[in-house]
């Protein structure tokens, strides 16, 4: 039933998805021209007849048929660019946190759960013991705020349809009641249709309970007259009248309000489309009165009196839209007319003109195209030699033949519509019968049909899913191993998920089924090492391997070679004695040719649409290396149970790094920058005012540089680094008061020298010239981002890291002096927030290797111990306190303390198993003191100190960094975006590919 459920959630949110996309830049490009033509339309009323404005006011419908997507050379938007805006700002929509799931029964003093906040009990209490384990449900997938959008809309749709049926209704039926007019009356319907240029017979009825005449019908029009008129109004009255209908006729108005009509039932949710109707209705009266004076010539003296009886008589009742096309409408607008015809002089022609007819098509070829241009966006690609090759795309093919080697891709399978949710090649594989894809724990079947999920997805890693070669289980691989029983045939579990193996380790890698599917190896990491081991899911023993690349090592036929990684590199090895031969830097084996030559395998890299593994081939003999041009950019997802079919799938979605923005207090986080081409946001420095954030970026394919994202969604500005330096730049560090810079400059292959010049933040530039601050820095090139130094808080001294000893010096270029410390390990230090003091980890003993947290005076002194720390713990979990008395440490058994510097006593803050969490990481405290950011796993939580409870920020993301004012927290996320109509999955013969290859 929950899957059902599921099946439509996904749907709506897919619909939600769309909706909201189009209507958000429909709705404010259509806002913009109904302003602009209403500004136009007020400076021309009395200069330039209706009928032009009437024309002019139809762009509105003509844009609302347009895609909000439209770009032209001629339009406005075109060269104005980010300053024209194409669509809302958009955000992330977050699911809200829910329960967190638990063995059984809460205790008393386990944290009680509400919305996204985790209320952090006083005290820890003994939980109940744990209840059996249940099978795992299938969790409901909550309709997203797009979702919940396109659903109102839907409603709002049908509601007023409804109404529109009614109305159409009501109309038959005013026909259906009414009266052939006499013959007289018909015979001057004739003559006025033949004076206004109307050859075909339009019939004349009169109707006992109309207010105002009227013409109705699309096929087959009729003009609908009130008894009381014809009975009232003089030959010359009535004929003013009839003109006046067929003058609707002639114009095609009844076609254009019926197109209004529909697209403001579509249209509902728009005030502006609701005002450009009422204009569009009170310029057509207009121009259709000018039509009018034009045939009636010198007979149209008493036209305007003729209205005025017609509205004594009409009874003036309230219409709420969708109105019949007729002489008057309500008594408002038919003094607006009356007075329109009294204070203009009679026109002499009906017609736009040439001339008008030019203005109005220069004034749709500017106007109607809002969209940016391509060419305006700050996410351009690199140009010049940085510009890779792109492989030829055959998704609209079925067949694609790789041009160097004549191996032939065939199309397998396409997904589209619901099926299309891979959004990255991350953790993607085939089923053995090449019916299914498997994505994390989601199945997505290949014959259209809905996806759905073999069990609930444990975050915060990623699962990585495996089938085994029979097809009757899938492993799936995290923090933790999973066995899933499932159907060859249709994919979907049998039994529920069983847990077979968690340690407190790592586990590395993709885990492998032994041939008979009743074995799994896998690699697993710890403080000892990295070691290889072999889980028996008969009896559930572990077994140590010797060799840990024994898993993954593939032997050639002939018995003589094998492919196997060693020190993390490809490498094929002979028998003993021979020479071994490097394949690739990284490289997982595939298979070998049946003479066991050629060996096929994958080449792992980066890509938009994440990590790929590309199709690679070596011969042995000669080392030749053959690449292959692929069908597109993708990733290959496994072979066939035969061996004989390498599949091979390119994602719709390109995925890149992404600055984003969550506020502290709450909502939706946001996205700034969009995917600018070689983002780095691994380190993020926030302005003064809170008001934008500088990120390292390859700008529009320059050297690297720096670039500046506002909060406000404007553009994206360079950030100049203009400096005279003898080298190469690269990683920077901005001081606190972003008035001064690090930055180094290579000098060879290992050390760089560090310098420092002054910045202007409001420039967005440096200042000044480049001083010399260190000579000879030697980086560590593991643990993610690298920066030069780290600054003190009052922005006057710079502590630099160099083989295990700590500096101090100054952005002025003093003199370096060494802190007399034990070895520093790691690759950063922490200033206390005074400046007075500095944390730092060294190494315990080699009977002990713990981690030991001390602190040392920046003016130098002895070093005191704040905690020690057991083995396998890892860098970044401590932080000093706003006060800087006290550090605030996340320890490897959950807890999170605030041990005071003075007498070491410790402080529980928060208990991470009490909210259901291993432990805590990446600890930062606010400038205001008044909030504790901290990660477990990917999912970034806040500790609020006002009231103890602790709230979840982002549900993934790293590197995150506070702005000064404490009300916003940046990060590096990521960022998938559908730009391509399916995901193609394409198959090659890897038999035919041997034979071809030996040629």
């Amino acid at each position: 039933m929950n899957e059902a459920i599921n099946h439509t959630v996904i749907g709506v949110n897919h619909a939600g998805k769309v909706f909201c996309d189009y209507a958000a830049g429909m709705l404010l490009q259509s806002a913009l021209l109904v302003l602009v033509l209403l500004l136009a339309d007020l400076l021309l009323r009395r200069w330039v007849r209706a009928v032009f404005r009437y024309c002019l006011w139809l762009l509105i419908v003509v844009k609302l048929v347009l895609p909000p997507t439209l770009a032209l050379p001629t339009g406005i938007g075109y060269w104005l660019g980010d300053r024209w805006p194409a669509a809302l700002p958009s955000t992330d929509r977050r699911a809200p946190l829910t329960a967190l799931e638990t063995a059984g029964p809460p205790a008393s003093g386990r944290s009680s759960l509400s919305g996204d906040t985790l209320q952090n009990p006083p005290a820890t209490r003994p939980s109940a013991p744990a209840a059996p384990p249940m099978p795992p449900a299938v969790a409901i997938i909550p309709v997203t705020r797009p979702g919940i959008l396109f659903l109102f809309w839907l409603v709002g749709v049908l509601v007023f349809a409804a109404l529109l049926l009614q109305r159409l209704r009501f109309v038959r039926g005013l026909i259906a009641f009414s009266l052939p007019a006499d013959e007289r009356f018909q015979h001057m319907v004739a003559e006025c249709a033949k004076q206004v240029g109307i050859r075909r017979e339009i019939e004349l009825r009169v109707s006992g309970t109309m207010s105002s005449p009227a013409l109705c019908g699309l096929v087959r029009p009729v003009i609908l007259v009130p008894a009381r008129i014809l009975e009232t109004l003089s030959p010359a009255g009535l004929k003013a009248i009839l003109v006046h209908e067929l003058a609707h006729l002639k114009r095609g108005d009844v076609w254009v309000n019926s197109v209004q009509t529909v697209l403001q039932v579509l249209h509902f949710y728009s005030p502006f489309v609701w005002l450009a109707n009422a204009m569009i209705r009170r310029t057509r009266k207009e121009a259709v009165d000018e039509t009018v004076l034009v045939a009636l010539g010198g007979q149209a003296e008493n036209y305007s009196n003729t209205l005025i009886d017609i509205g004594e008589l009409a009874l003036w009742k309230a219409d709420l839209g969708l109105r019949l096309i007729g002489v008057a409408e309500s008594e408002r607008l038919l003094k607006g007319r009356i007075k329109h015809m009294l204070t203009r002089p009679v026109p002499t022609s009906a017609r736009i003109g040439m001339f008008g007819l030019t203005i109005l098509i220069i004034t749709a070829a500017l106007l109607l195209p809002m969209a940016r241009a391509e060419k305006a966006s700050v996410t351009a690609q690199p140009t010049g030699a940085e510009t890779p090759p792109k492989a030829p795309v055959a998704e609209n093919s079925n067949v694609f033949v790789d041009p160097n080697t004549g191996i032939t891709f065939r199309k397998a399978g396409a997904l589209s519509g619901p099926s299309d949710i891979i959004e990255s090649t991350d953790n993607l594989g085939i089923s053995p019968n090449g019916r299914f894809l498997l994505w994390g724990v989601k199945v997505v079947p290949l014959d259209g049909s809905q996806p759905f999920t073999l069990m609930e997805d444990p975050k915060p890693r990623a699962v990585r899913g495996v089938w085994s070669l029979d097809g009757t289980k899938v492993l799936l691989a995290a923090a933790a191993l999973w066995v899933v029983p499932v159907n060859p045939e249709t994919g979907r579990s049998t039994r529920p998920a069983e847990r077979v193996y968690e340690g407190n380790d790592w586990i590395r890698g993709t885990a492998h089924w032994s041939d008979d599917s009743e074995r799994i190896t896998f690699m697993r990491f710890n403080s000892v090492g990295v070691s290889s081991w072999a889980l028996s899911l008969r009896d559930k023993s572990l077994v140590m391997l010797p060799d840990p690349r024994s898993d993954v090592g593939k032997r050639a036929p002939d018995g003589k070679r094998v492919a196997l990684p060693r020190q993390g590199d490809l490498w094929v090895e002979s028998t003993p004695g021979t020479e071994a031969k490097m394949v690739a830097d990284a490289g997982t084996p595939i298979q070998w040719s049946a003479d066991s030559e050629w060996l096929l395998y994958t080449d792992g890299h980066g890509s938009p649409t994440g990590y790929v593994q590309e199709p690679r081939f070596f011969r042995f003999t000669d080392g030749r290396q053959q690449k292959l041009r692929l069908p597109a950019v993708g990733t290959v997802v496994g072979t066939s149970a035969d061996g004989k079919k390498l599949f091979y799938y390119c994602a719709s979605y390109d995925r890149g790094p992404a600055v984003q923005v969550a506020a502290v207090s709450g909502g939706p986080t946001c996205l700034l920058g969009g995917q600018l081409p070689k983002l780095m946001p691994a380190d993020q420095f926030w302005s003064p005012d809170s008001a934008s954030i500088v990120v390292p970026n390859d700008y529009r394919g320059e050297d690297a540089g720096l670039v500046v994202l506002p909060l406000s969604g404007a553009a994206p500005v360079v950030f100049r680094i203009d400096v005279s330096v003898p080298g190469k730049i690269s990683y920077w560090q901005l001081s606190p008061q972003r008035d001064d810079m690090l930055f180094c400059v290579s000098s060879d292959d290992k050390t760089f020298d560090i310098w420092g010049a002054p910045v202007s933040w409001k420039q967005t530039q440096t200042t000044g010239r480049a001083t010399l601050i260190f000579r000879n820095w030697s980086r560590i090139s593991w643990g993610g981002s690298c920066t030069p130094g780290a600054w003190s808080p009052d922005g006057q001294k710079i502590a630099i890291l160099q083989n295990g000893e700590l500096w101090l010096t100054t952005p002025r270029g003093d003199e370096p002096t060494q802190l007399k410390v034990p070895a520093v390990r790691g690759r950063r230090v922490l200033w206390s927030p005074d400046s007075s003091r500095i944390a730092f980890y060294t190494s315990g003993s080699v009977t002990a290797p713990q981690e030991v947290l001390q602190v040392v005076s920046a003016s130098g002194g002895e070093v005191k111990t704040v905690a020690e720390l057991t083995a396998g713990s890892f860098l970044g979990i401590a932080a000093w306190s706003p006060d800087s008395k006290a550090m605030t440490i996340a320890k490897p058994d959950g807890q999170i303390l605030s041990v005071s510097i003075a007498n070491g006593q410790g402080r529980p803050l928060v208990n991470m198993k009490d909210l259901g969490m291993k432990s805590a990481a990446a600890l930062q405290w606010s400038p205001d003191g008044k909030a504790l950011a901290f990660k477990a796993g990917n999912q970034l939580f806040l500790f609020h100190t006002q009231d103890s409870s602790v709230t979840k920020v982002a549900d993934e993301g790293s590197y995150y960094f506070w702005s000064p004012d404490s009300q916003w927290i940046s990060y590096l996320g990521t960022r998938c975006v559908k730009t391509r109509p399916a995901g193609i999955l394409w198959e090659m013969d890897i038999e035919e590919a041997w034979a071809k290859l030996a040629k």
